[in-house]
């Protein structure tokens, strides 16, 4: 159950993939599959151990991992609902938030672990409420804990920043060593009264120096502003001497040039008077260069057309002359064209009587092997009939050799079996009464072993108890054994010593359980060796009578039957009978059936040879006169055609070679006649071209004539600039190529800069009439001075401000960290108070956290339900549970140490010193009333089920009944398990598992209800 739902065993050190037996098959996994109940869920577990199985795919042995799944079903074995997890961690995790339970946990409160039963009682404090915090859903105030150390912790920081805030703004580098030193001999009230002050000097200091620069900044701008002044008119002064210099430079030394340039541009406006009338008169001479150039060319075509006229006027001639002859071809060609149908039909049907001559041939081979073959299949027919065998008959005889043996098997088989089961219980019965009589040899001995154990263990006990009551007698009272107040006559055989007879004592009761244990043992082996005995003869008894009805039976049997047996009984020999006969009845019905279908195969090939023969009966006939229809329609053509021998593609060539001929004779003729009407037409064409061209030739000239005139007359002109026309085309070349344009802006430019530098020259002379040159250097040099003077005052008033700000800002810092704090201070107290108390520091006397507090309140109402029910009546009113007042380790948490008062001494002592029977019923008692207080607490789990691991060998026959009695009791409203040995428990437990031991490995469950 652990590993189903854990996957970890109740065993520590155990683990899981030793769930698996040695004994297991290779080829059969281990697997465990648990249903349990919470809430209103009914879960499924299915998980297997890591484990070696054998390969799919061979004989070797693979690691399979471990496999885990977790659903919700609708009932035991019924439909999953809904997937909860399918990986062995998720599976874990999930149960864990299912039961709100770990393993461990789950082993503490549920499962009681063999050895490990007392575990809870002895934990420690951290131990227990780890466990009782799960149970009984404290989870509120470990909460409640965390959240309120948070805010601790983030409230202790920030009151922590406060400080480090405050102590970093006064030792700011704003405040200086001396100011420093002053603020830590004065008080934090006086602090603030300092700091002001601090900052009120340093504010007076800034007014002060921002005053003094406001003062010199003015010295500054008047300084400047004569500087100014004094540059601007040092520049007129310098301004009139460039105006002299360039005037001199620009205008005066240029007039020769400027001159010159106006007389040509005089030149070149004359002649670009003359530039259109000079450009026409070379345009007309071009053009009529061209038009002479084009007459000429005209000329020459025309004589070429003409010639070509006359060349295809020739050749029209003698193609017409021959035209007669290529007529007669033309009907030459149409007549051989009528005969090539009919020739072509002579051809392809001599072609098709070629290939038919020979295809009849072959279908008469044919038809010939057809009937032959067709008679073979018949005689071989005919002889596998006479040979065939009655299959029917050999099936019958078959089915009922069959059910014979069948019958036979079914009746002998159990009466074996049975014969079997009775000789192999008859063998068991033996080896497990052998068994039982060494057990109870080897037991007898253990019990006298026990027994001289026993009463050595009570002599030395009494012994003690004798000494302890010799050391407590008193002289003058009486002993609380005889009476007698004379005690001289006591015999001192031992020294008393309480420790050593504390241990006596727990000694004696062990040793008196393992001799009860023993004895209880040997009266339990006499009972099953007699048990067994009775058994065993019953068992030959039955063995005997199973033996005597198996024989009479199998004589009966083989008397009836025709085949022949051995005298004794052997299902193998008897099976070997019958499958010997009914395997020679299957191979003669083989050979008949196989025969059968031979025959069918051979009629079946038959009938196939004679359809095949129906065909070629068939296509003979149709191929026959197919035949006779072409060597008619052959005759007949040939009749046709006379005498004619050529084959249809010798008239093909012939056809072609006259339409060739006609057709070219026929391109010729229109060839010669375009080439005619072309050159007929070019030659107009020329004629008419050239006529234009003369006429135009005539025009130019004229207008040649006159152009040439009317420059002639211009040159001639006494006014002209020049009389050679050569000097007037350069002219006009500088005109085209922008010298007249570029002269033009030069002169212009010339002319304005001449005005320019008249006009400034003549104002700065008026300007500077009655003023001397200013001495620049001199005022360059008051004004840098004061510039200089200027800065540092600005640098001193940018510190001074600086200063007196950031002192200021430091100041408002300070105020308001101090205001801040002693807002805080008050609720950061409270804070602090409350996280002691519930963290059991401070002012908290029994230095118990709060959720140990509430753990050990529900721990001592489990305590409380433990005294009244079963506690008291398990130890005969001997113990109670107490919680400790002190913890049993000062160095850890404390409050669930769980001790012991004994009513017997009147006090009070750890769990620990208990004995193991006492420690039993003591975590008994705790287990079962931790179960009750849980389940009526509104925050617990759900606890339905408690399970015990042995440990009941420890008690004595009374303290056990009174356990199994509160066993009772608590499973009157859930379910309890016990893990037990003990022979008298199995008597009085009425719902049982019993798991009995097979051998090799296996056992067996059985359901018992009493």
């Amino acid at each position: 159950m652990t590993f189903a739902l854990f996957g970890s065993t109740t065993t520590d050190g155990r683990d899981a993939r030793e769930m698996r037996s040695q004994f297991a098959p290779n080829d059969k996994a281990t697997e465990v599959t648990f249903y349990f109940e919470q809430g209103n869920n009914l879960y499924r577990i299915v998980r297997r151990p890591e484990q070696w199985l054998k390969s799919q795919r061979g004989d070797n042995l693979v690691d399979k991992k471990p496999i885990a799944k977790l659903a919700i079903v609708d009932k035991v074995g019924g439909t999953e609902i809904d997937s909860i997890a399918a990986k062995p961690s998720d599976v874990g995790t999930a149960i864990a938030e299912i039961l709100n339970l770990s393993a461990e946990q789950f082993k503490k409160i549920i499962l009681l672990p063999q050895n490990d039963f007392s575990e809870f009682l002895k934990s420690k404090t951290d131990a227990k409420e780890a466990i009782l915090k799960k149970i009984f859903g404290t989870q509120l105030y470990s909460d409640f804990t965390s959240k309120l150390k948070e805010l601790y912790s983030a409230d202790k920081k920030k009151n922590e920043t406060f400080a480090t805030d405050l102590a970093a703004q006064l030792d700011s580098d704003n405040w200086t060593d001396e100011e420093k030193e002053q603020l830590s001999h004065e008080s934090d009230e006086q602090k603030i009264v300092v700091l002001e002050s601090f900052v009120d000097k340093r504010q007076a200091e800034f007014y002060s120096v921002e005053k003094q620069a406001t003062e010199l900044n003015k010295q500054v701008q008047t300084a400047d502003k004569n500087f100014q002044s004094a540059k601007d008119l040092d520049k007129q002064f310098s301004d009139l001497d460039t105006a002299k210099h360039d005037y001199q430079l620009n205008i005066v030394n240029k007039e020769t040039e400027i001159s010159a340039q106006q007389q040509h541009v005089s030149e070149l406006q004359w002649a670009d008077g003359l530039k259109d009338t000079l450009r026409d008169l070379d345009s007309k001479n071009e053009e009529l260069k061209k038009t002479n150039d084009r007459s000429q060319r005209l000329t020459v075509q025309m004589k070429l057309s003409q010639k070509d006229y006359q060349s295809a006027t020739n050749k029209s001639e003698e193609l017409t002359a021959q035209k007669a002859d290529f007529d007669q071809k033309e009907k030459q060609s149409k007549k051989l064209a009528i005969l090539i149908p009919d020739i072509e039909r002579v051809e392809r049907i001599r072609k098709e009587i070629t290939k038919q001559e020979p295809e009849l041939s072959v279908l008469q081979e044919n038809l010939s092997e057809q009937d032959e073959e067709l008679q073979k299949i018949t005689s071989q027919i005919d002889a596998k009939k006479e040979s065939l065998t009655d299959s029917d008959k050999l099936q019958t005889q078959k089915d009922a050799l069959t059910h014979e043996k069948d019958n036979f098997v079914e009746i002998l088989t159990p009466l074996e079996n049975q014969k079997f089961n009775d000789k192999k219980d008859v063998n068991r019965l033996q080896t497990h009464l052998d068994e039982l009589k060494s057990q109870l040899q080897s037991k007898t001995e253990n019990l006298q072993q026990s027994q001289a154990d026993f009463e050595e263990k009570k002599g030395h006990r009494q012994a003690l108890m004798i000494a302890q009551l010799q050391k407590e007698l008193v002289d003058g009272e009486p002993c609380v054994v005889c009476g007698s107040i004379d005690h001289s006559h006591m015999i001192k055989t031992i020294d008393a010593d309480e420790i050593e007879l504390k241990a006596s004592m727990e000694q004696v009761d062990k040793s008196q359980n393992q001799f009860a244990s023993a004895q209880k043992e040997v009266e339990t082996l006499n009972n099953n060796i007699s048990e067994t005995t009775i058994e065993l003869n019953t068992a030959q008894d039955n063995l005997k009578t199973a033996t005597q009805k198996l024989n009479e039976t199998y004589l009966e049997l083989t008397n009836k039957s025709e085949l022949t047996f051995d005298t004794e009984f052997n299902i193998s020999s008897l099976k070997s009978i019958f499958e010997k006969e009914i395997a020679s009845l299957t191979e003669q019905l083989a050979a008949a059936n196989k025969l059968t279908a031979e025959i069918e195969k051979l009629t079946k090939d038959s009938q196939k040879v004679a359809d095949k023969q129906n065909e070629f009966k068939l296509d003979l006939a149709t191929k026959k006169t197919a035949l006779e229809a072409n060597q008619k329609d052959l005759k007949q053509i040939l009749a046709k055609l006379g005498d004619e021998t050529r084959s249809s593609q010798e008239i093909t060539q012939e056809i072609k070679a006259l339409d060739a001929a006609v057709r070219d004779y026929q391109e010729q003729v229109t060839e010669t006649q375009k080439l005619a009407q072309d050159s007929q037409i070019k030659y107009s064409n020329n004629k008419t071209q050239l006529d234009d061209v003369e006429k135009q030739a005539a025009e130019q000239k004229v207008t040649i004539e006159k152009l040439q005139k009317s420059i002639d007359l211009v040159l001639s002109d006494s006014n002209a600039k020049t009389n050679d026309i050569k000097v007037l085309r350069t002219w006009i070349t500088e005109i085209n190529d922008g010298v007249l344009s570029d002269l033009q802006i030069k002169i212009s430019n010339y002319k304005q800069e001449k005005t320019r530098l008249e006009k400034r020259i003549d104002e700065l002379s008026t300007a500077l009439a009655d003023k001397e040159k200013p001495d620049l250097e001199t005022l360059r040099t008051v004004l840098t001075g004061l510039q200089t003077q200027k800065d540092e005052l600005i640098s001193q008033v940018a510190n001074a401000k600086r200063t007196f700000q950031d002192a200021d800002k430091n100041l408002k810092r300070i105020k308001d960290i101090i205001a801040q704090q002693g807002d805080f201070a008050k609720k950061f107290s409270q804070l602090s108070d409350l996280y002691n108390i519930v963290n059991g520091q401070g002012n908290n006397d029994s230095k118990l956290k709060l959720e140990t507090y509430v753990v050990q309140n529900y721990l001592q109402k489990v305590l409380n339900y433990a005294n009244d029910h079963f506690i008291n009546l398990l130890s005969n009113n001997r113990y109670t549970f107490e919680l400790s007042d002190d913890p049993s380790d000062k160095m850890r948490d404390h409050g669930l140490d769980i001790n012991i008062f004994d009513n017997e001494t009147g006090k009070s002592r750890s769990s620990d010193t208990l004995s193991g029977g006492e420690t039993f019923i003591a975590a008994l008692s705790i287990a079962l009333s931790l179960s009750e207080v849980v389940q009526s607490s509104s925050n617990g789990v759900q606890i339905d089920a408690l399970f015990v691991d042995e440990g009941f060998g420890s008690l004595d026959d009374e303290t056990l009944e009174k356990s199994m009695t509160a066993l009772e009791t608590i499973g009157q409203n859930r379910m309890v398990g016990v893990i037990s040995h003990i022979e008298s428990m199995k008597q009085t437990i009425g719902q049982q598992v019993l798991i009995k031991k097979l051998g090799d490995g296996r056992s067996k469950v059985e359901i018992v209800n009493k």
